[in-house]
């Protein structure tokens, strides 16, 4: 715990666990003064550390308690579902409806770059990971009621709206009327086309591999609106302006994620 002694605060560790030392750090950076133990104090504390702290440490109730409203969306909708969605589940869920290798390797792809984000963001790896590996559940059997059937199906199926809200909103002003609200919806729709894109870029490579392919490669491609047409580049950019960020930066991490995620991929759909 931290106590006073005059003016500064100290230390004094009662548990040495790693997770003790981790919240106690946090609130020595952050706050250099006691614990709040009053909820009305917690939340002056999330006020204090919203441009500071990320989700994944606010989550810890018994340091910060629940954000008021406003704060954090993604936060509020994890907490909102009534049931989680396993890795395991989802991946039986989309190899019922999707057989294809290409669509398989592309659900995976997509998977792998929103659990990066996920992570990155403080956020639950697995939740962003499962969004992004559902949200072409129905492109192969019903392309042309795309979004639209993979909503009809998750219902059936009573998997929670959390689930069923992101996958639509990927396809928003395309095949879908579901505007992304969250920063993981924001990404699932940022994302979606540049992962197709980055793989068209690959199987031009003699190594047919990301993980050899350099930032200057991928934007020149990019730019040159001939190759890979279908991979919209006013999406991708229309995402990045609105998770506010450079198309450079955005660029370079998904790619990135894509290059450490691909021997995991390939071995998966052998």
């Amino acid at each position: 715990v931290l106590t006073n002694s005059g003016n500064r605060p100290k230390i004094k560790l009662v548990d040495c666990s790693l997770s003790h030392i981790y919240r106690t750090m946090i609130q020595f950076i952050y706050y250099r003064k006691p614990f709040m133990k009053s909820q009305s104090s917690r939340e002056v504390q999330w006020t204090e550390v919203r441009g500071s702290l990320t989700p994944a440490a606010a989550r810890d109730r018994r340091i910060f308690g629940p954000p008021p409203a406003g704060i954090n969306d993604d936060y509020r909708r994890n907490n909102e579902m009534e049931k989680k969605l396993s890795r395991d589940e989802a991946w039986a869920l989309l190899t019922e409806y999707t057989k294809t290798p290409a669509l398989q390797k592309h659900a995976l792809a997509v998977e792998a770059v929103m659990s990066h984000f996920g992570r990155l963001n403080g956020e639950e790896e697995e939740t962003w990971g499962v969004v992004g590996l559902l949200h072409d559940l129905d492109y192969e059997k019903y392309p042309d009621e795309h979004c639209k059937k993979a909503a009809e199906i998750m219902k059936e199926r009573g998997i929670d709206d959390f689930y069923i809200h992101a996958v639509c909103s990927h396809g928003y002003g395309i095949c879908s009327d579901v505007k992304p609200e969250s920063t993981m919806e924001k990404v699932l729709f940022t994302i979606d086309e540049l992962t197709g894109l980055i793989n068209a870029v690959c199987l031009m490579r003699p190594s047919k591999s990301t993980k050899d392919m350099e930032l200057k490669s991928l934007k020149k491609k990019y730019k040159s609106k001939g190759f890979a047409a279908g991979c919209s580049r006013e999406v991708i950019e229309r995402g990045a302006d609105q998770l506010g960020w450079p198309l450079e930066k955005l660029l370079t991490m998904t790619l990135q994620a894509m290059a450490d995620s691909e021997d995991e991929i390939n071995q998966e759909i052998l």
